[in-house]
């Protein structure tokens, strides 16, 4: 049953990009990558009755949609993500008693079968110990999201990335607060991230952040932001962390941390 709701996402649902859609400002790519309007990116997302309606989604819509077919069929799943993108992750109970959270993406299943007409591409989407988080609890963000008591136009940044050796924490420290000064990491540190497998024994300066325009946020002097720390292949410690905002004189940052299983 899995693999059917899996093909027929995939066969059905188109991939809410700019060059599928030239053009369209309600384009979902567009929007993110352009700027919304909304509390917040999950208040801009469409429901899964939403895509099923407009036959087309995002990353997030994609596995929203999927996690809702598979309930619907009595099959335990949620999304989870894997860094930005998610997938979905849907529970298997073989008839020896073997039980297990497996996983599929339906978001980066279409974009191959449209490409390459495989059907089979992202399922499963990646082993199972590759996946980034394991919460049960439905508040935890899949994505990085943020609330505001206001509608207001907002704009995804997509972050940067510097990997270092071990025996470089100086140096990757030293990175992080040239972030925190800049809201940049140096060019001649960004690299495209480790490919799966190779983040034990590394440390990764990763960021990710938005941009709202303040002058429409009206009497709203709060801004909420949850994002996930993804760990990747085990257990991934957090050395530090650090944040950067334009208006530094307008911002008293207050964190919090909730760990989860």
């Amino acid at each position: 049953m899995a693999k059917a709701v899996y093909e027929w996402v995939v066969k059905n649902i188109e991939y809410d990009l700019i060059h599928i859609y030239p053009g369209d400002p309600t384009c979902g790519n567009w929007q993110t990558t352009f700027g919304g309007w909304g509390h917040s990116f999950g208040d801009w997302c469409y429901k899964a009755s939403e895509v099923l309606r407009e036959r087309r989604g995002i990353c997030i819509e994609f596995e929203r949609l999927t996690t809702a077919l598979l309930r619907a069929l009595r099959i335990p799943a949620r999304p989870a993500p894997l860094r930005a993108h998610p997938v979905t992750q849907w529970w298997v109970q073989l008839p020896d008693g073997t039980v297990y959270w497996a996983n599929l993406a339906t978001s980066g299943g279409r974009t191959i079968y449209r490409e390459k007409g495989d059907l089979s591409a992202r399922f499963p989407a990646v082993p199972e110990d590759a996946i980034a988080f394991w919460a049960i609890d439905e508040r935890t963000p899949i994505h990085l999201e943020w609330w505001t008591e206001n509608p207001c136009l907002w704009l995804e940044d997509y972050g940067q990335v510097a990997v270092f050796e071990l025996d470089q924490e100086d140096r990757a420290r030293q990175i992080l607060r040239e972030f925190a000064r800049t809201g940049l990491i140096p060019g001649e540190y960004l690299s495209h991230g480790l490919r799966r497998g190779e983040r034990k024994g590394r440390l990764e300066v990763y960021t990710r952040g938005f941009v709202i325009d303040l002058a429409n946020l009206g009497e709203n002097r709060r801004i909420t932001v949850r994002f996930p720390v993804f760990g990747n292949d085990g257990w991934v410690e957090t050395l530090e962390i650090a944040h950067w905002t334009n208006h530094p004189g307008w911002v008293a940052a207050v964190r919090r941390e909730e760990a989860a299983c």
